[in-house]
């Protein structure tokens, strides 16, 4: 199979298994976002409340196949969305049932969207479906005026944590390398594998695709890359399990209190930089933000980074803004 075969099977496969989704009506959309299932997404959802609540932006969702981040925009506060996804038939009907109120069909590695044409681009637990996902970001900083917005799983590899040295041998072998460096001795020749830091077992979803995650790291070069002035990151936690869908979220309801202290405790022991978080929060911004909506985001918690911008690149009316 060569790459064009491979990717092309990938979205063949996606496109296969969004066919056979049940369609929601609008009153089981609203009851399904009462449950502990629905909760777990609008909290990963909860730290672009500034964003949403800025005037007059238009948006568009990415590999939203319900439409239902398109809905939860909406109840946030942004002002226009439109959904987007590879099939249109979902979407159709969640216009029909008053869910979203705009959709366009898209293959987000190659959007038919003019450059710049709606001021933030969300893309929420789709990029890792996609074969070839940088391409798909690419695309998605084309289309967007001001700002690309990302919820994806976390690359441990790269962004493992602040804390690496874990349980007593960690210590005593960093205390023993310590010593040896002091004392100058020459540190044995570690297995070549060792020299580079690659993944566990990679993971394949049903649906068709391989599971990318996403670094920090990553998207800082990719910022880089594009000249961009800025980038902003959050982290916390998920957890998924089947059946949450079942249970109501809030108040005392057993499941909720569980996966909630779950998921806070988590997040705890992530912000000590004990591992990394599972979940990663980007956003790369085209422009940079308003220095009210900056100070919103910073108030949540989001760490925000000003980045140089390339010293060679000529600026001014014949060159970049």
């Amino acid at each position: 199979m060569n790459l064009q075969e491979a990717h092309l099977a990938s979205y063949k496969q996606q496109e296969c298994n969004l066919s056979s989704l049940r369609l929601m009506t609008h009153e089981e959309f609203v009851n399904y976002e009462k449950t502990v299932d629905a909760w777990r997404h609008q909290r990963m959802m909860k730290p672009f409340l500034p964003l949403a609540a800025a005037d007059s932006w238009s948006w568009l969702t990415v590999g939203d196949a319900h439409g239902w981040d398109a809905a939860r925009l909406l109840a946030m506060g942004a002002p226009v969305v439109t959904a987007s996804d590879l099939s249109g038939v979902r979407l159709e009907h969640a216009r029909s049932e008053g869910i979203i109120h705009d959709y366009r069909v898209e293959n987000a590695e190659a959007m038919t969207a003019d450059d710049g044409s709606y001021d933030a681009v969300f893309c929420k637990e789709a990029f890792h479906h996609l074969p070839r996902p940088w391409v798909g970001l690419y695309e998605m900083l084309r289309v967007a005026r001001k700002v690309v917005l990302l919820i994806e799983p976390r690359d441990w590899a790269i962004d493992g944590g602040s804390v690496t040295v874990t349980g007593p041998k960690g210590l005593l072998g960093s205390l023993i390398a310590w010593i040896g460096r002091r004392l100058g001795r020459v540190p044995a020749v570690v297995p070549v594998r060792s020299l580079f830091r690659l993944g566990g077992t990679p993971t394949y979803e049903e649906v068709g695709n391989y599971m990318f995650s996403m670094s920090s790291r990553e998207v800082e070069k990719v910022a880089l890359g594009m000249d961009l002035p800025a980038v902003a990151f959050y982290a916390l936690n998920d957890h998924f399990e089947k059946g949450l869908s079942e249970h109501t979220a809030g108040g005392d309801e057993p499941e909720y209190v569980r996966v909630r202290d779950l998921l806070n405790q988590a997040d705890a022991t992530s912000s000590r930089g004990m591992g990394c978080s599972s979940m990663l929060l980007s956003a790369l911004f085209k422009e940079m933000p308003e220095p009210s909506l900056e100070e919103e985001m910073l108030k949540l918690g989001w760490y925000i980074k000003k980045l140089p911008r390339n010293p060679y690149l000529k600026r001014g009316s014949d060159g970049l803004g």
